[in-house]
C-alpha cells in the first residue's frame, strides 16, 4: 500500500482531505449534470469554426469531480494554461533586417493549434475569409494584440530589463550537439554506402531490364575538432548561470539596483545579441550577420542553428567546417564576455574570463 494512503480512498491522505473539504465524499456521482456540461460543450462552435468532441472519461469525471468548490489558502500563482514554446527565428520579413542582420534580439509571437490553414497567398487569403471561417468576431487578434502590448509594456516599465541568458545558452549548447552528431551521422552513411558498393549490393537487387548506375562512393568524413565550441558553449553556461544569481541577488525582496547601475545594465543586455554577428556574415551570404540563427541556404524561410558549422558540414565541406568551427565560438566568446560585463554591473563579478 502506498505510504500516503490509508485502506479508505483511492487517493492519498492529503489529495483526499482537499477534495472532501472542496465537498467530494466516495461515492459521489451526479451523472445528469455531467451530462448537461457535455452538452453545452458540445454546441459550442470555437471562433475558427470548430466543434468539440467529448470522450466518456471526461463525463464520468465530472460526474464524480464537477462543481466542486475549492478554497485557495493562499495568492496562488497565475498559470499559463499551455507550454510557451520558442523556436530559432528563420526567415520573415519583419524580422530578418533586425536579428539576422543588425543582431536586434527578436520575437515573432503567434497562437496556433485549431486553424485550418491552407489559404495563405490565394485568393481565398482575404478579409471575407477571415471574418467568416478565421477570427469573426475578432477575439483571437485581440488576444494577440493584447500579449504584444504586455510584454512591450513589462519591458518598457522594467527597473532592468527582464533578460536571461540561461535558455539561450542551453540552446547554444543543444545546437553544438547536434552538429557533432550530425557529422556522426554522415560518416555512417559515408560507410554504409562504402560496404553497399563492396558488397555489390545494387548489383545484387538491379533490375536487369533496366538501365541503372550504382551511386557513387561518398567522401569519408574525418574527425572535426569541436573541442572550441564546447568549450566556449560551457564557459557561455557558466556565464549564465553567474549572471542569474547576480540578478536574482540584485532583485531579492523587492530591491532594485541604483539608477546609474540600471541605465549600464541595460545597455550592455540592449547590446548582447549584437555579440552574436561578425562583420563577414556567412559564407556566401556576408549580408547575414548573425552566427547562431540564419535561414538555411536551400530551406527558404526554414531555419539553420549555427548555420556556418552546419552547412557546410551538410555540404561535406570540411576545411570550411574546421574554420567556421572555430569562428562561431570566438562568437559565442564574444557573448559570454557581454554576460560576464552584465555581471559585473549587478555586482556579482565575472564567471570567465576568455
Amino acid at each position: 500500500m502506498h505510504p500516503d494512503r490509508t485502506s479508505t480512498t483511492r487517493f492519498p491522505v492529503p489529495v483526499d482531505a482537499a477534495l472532501r473539504a472542496a465537498g467530494w465524499q466516495p461515492g459521489r456521482w451526479d451523472i445528469k449534470q455531467a451530462e448537461i456540461w457535455a452538452d453545452t460543450l458540445r454546441e459550442h462552435t470555437s471562433p475558427a469554426g470548430h466543434r468539440h468532441a467529448v470522450f466518456p472519461a471526461a463525463v464520468e469525471a465530472w460526474a464524480e469531480f464537477g462543481g466542486l468548490t475549492i478554497t485557495p489558502t493562499g495568492p496562488g500563482r497565475q498559470i499559463a494554461p499551455s507550454t510557451l514554446h520558442l523556436d530559432p527565428l528563420g526567415s520573415g520579413s519583419d524580422f530578418t533586417p533586425f536579428l539576422q542582420h543588425l543582431g536586434i534580439a527578436a520575437l515573432n509571437i503567434g497562437y496556433g493549434g485549431e486553424e485550418e490553414y491552407g489559404q495563405y497567398h490565394s485568393i481565398y487569403d482575404s478579409f471575407a475569409h477571415f471574418t467568416r471561417f478565421v477570427d469573426p468576431k475578432f477575439e483571437y487578434g485581440v488576444a494577440l494584440a493584447k500579449t504584444g502590448g504586455r510584454i512591450t509594456l513589462r519591458l518598457a516599465d522594467a527597473d532592468v530589463l527582464p533578460m536571461g541568458f540561461d535558455r539561450l545558452s542551453a540552446a547554444i549548447s543543444q545546437y553544438v550537439d547536434e552538429v557533432e552528431k550530425l557529422t556522426g551521422e554522415l560518416r555512417k552513411q559515408s560507410e554504409d554506402r562504402a560496404r553497399q558498393l563492396d558488397q555489390k549490393v545494387f548489383q545484387a537487387v538491379d533490375d536487369p531490364t533496366q538501365t541503372w548506375a550504382a551511386p557513387k562512393r561518398l567522401d569519408e568524413v574525418p574527425y572535426l575538432n569541436f573541442a572550441p565550441l564546447q568549450n566556449a558553449a560551457a564557459a557561455l553556461r557558466k556565464s549564465a548561470d553567474a549572471y542569474q544569481k547576480a540578478y536574482a541577488a540584485a532583485t531579492d525582496g523587492g530591491k532594485v539596483p541604483p539608477a546609474d547601475a540600471q541605465a549600464r545594465l541595460d545597455q550592455v543586455l540592449l547590446q548582447a545579441e549584437r555579440a552574436l554577428t561578425s562583420t563577414a556574415g556567412l559564407p556566401r551570404r556576408s549580408w547575414y550577420a548573425h552566427q547562431i540563427y540564419a535561414p538555411g541556404f536551400y530551406t527558404g524561410y526554414g531555419v539553420k542553428t549555427l548555420p556556418a558549422v552546419r552547412e557546410a558540414i551538410e555540404q561535406r565541406q570540411w576545411k570550411e567546417a574546421e574554420q567556421q568551427i572555430g569562428l562561431v565560438a570566438g562568437t559565442i566568446d564574444g557573448l559570454t564576455r557581454e554576460v560576464d560585463k552584465a555581471t559585473a554591473v549587478l555586482g556579482g563579478g565575472a564567471a570567465v574570463s576568455r
